[in-house]
């Protein structure tokens, strides 16, 4: 099938691979959890259908605010494939760029992973009016969290609707905005259409050896370079592991995977990392 769009991505990945027993796998206290290609989808449609029906609209935002993990995927088509428009930020920003990029760029919706960014987006929602809804990864008693948001969209299907919204989505309307670092002033929302990210990742097409059908993802999802090639990694029907933590656990995981791909000087990006948290 011909790939447009983000969730084409999805369809083209069920139809090619149905047999695909391991698409997506994280680790969940301790012990990896798998995600079939069947299911990827599974629960990508669960959670458009909870977000139809807590009101997400065509060009609304969802921000994203999660370290790397299946969900981000699942979360990604989902709110792609209903016409809304996904908004991935760094879990490691401060408070300040929060109350920023949340409020510049009109989030309804934000989904939130880890205490820390749970405070710090707490302490900005009475400045960013327009975020009306967030739900956490875990449940921690102070909003709804993911499987409650899961579970609304079993209880309430939409397929009908689904179905309408993505054949209503043109492939050069918005899919995404990635924002900057924010090194030369406040961050700023960089746009990409549906075309600019499908016509990304068939580049990197050719930088994956032949033979290969385990990625191994620690880089930020949430950062452009990452995300064209877990696209690729799509597209060619691999299994995707994420890492536990960026980089303290990356070592031991990559023994226990027997990973065939990884991104080019890993060592460069812990070095970097390890600075940052020891700065």
């Amino acid at each position: 099938m011909e790939i447009k769009r983000v969730f084409d991505l999805l369809d083209n990945y069920v139809e090619k691979y149905p047999n695909q027993e391991i698409a997506l796998s994280g680790k969940k206290n301790g012990q990896w959890v798998n995600y079939s290609s069947k299911s990827y989808k599974e629960h990508a449609d669960f959670l458009s259908y909870a977000l139809i029906e807590l009101g997400i609209g065509k060009n609304d935002k969802v921000a994203m605010i999660l370290t790397n993990r299946p969900e981000w995927n699942m979360l990604d088509m989902a709110v792609s494939q209903i016409g809304a428009i996904t908004v991935p930020i760094y879990p490691t920003i401060s408070e300040e760029d929060y109350r920023y990029i949340l409020s510049d760029c009109d989030a309804k919706l934000v989904v939130i992973d880890g205490l820390s960014v749970m405070n710090k987006v707490t302490n900005i929602l009475p400045d960013a009016p327009n975020v009306k809804m967030v739900y956490t990864m875990v449940d921690r008693e102070k909003y709804p969290c993911f499987d409650q948001l899961l579970q609304l969209g079993k209880d309430h299907p939409h397929a009908e609707e689904v179905a309408a919204r993505k054949s209503s989505v043109d492939e050069m309307e918005c899919a995404t905005i990635i924002y900057t670092s924010g090194t030369t002033g406040t961050p700023k929302g960089v746009m990409l259409s549906h075309h600019n990210l499908m016509n990304q990742f068939p580049n990197f097409h050719y930088t994956i050896s032949e033979g290969s059908d385990k990625a191994f993802s620690f880089l930020p999802v949430c950062h452009a370079y990452e995300r064209a090639l877990n696209y690729c990694y799509q597209y060619r029907g691999m299994s995707i592991y994420y890492a536990e933590s960026f980089v303290f656990k990356t070592l031991k995981i990559v023994d226990k995977i027997n990973k065939t791909l990884r991104p080019p000087k890993p060592e460069e990006a812990a070095e970097d990392a390890i600075k940052e948290a020891t700065a």
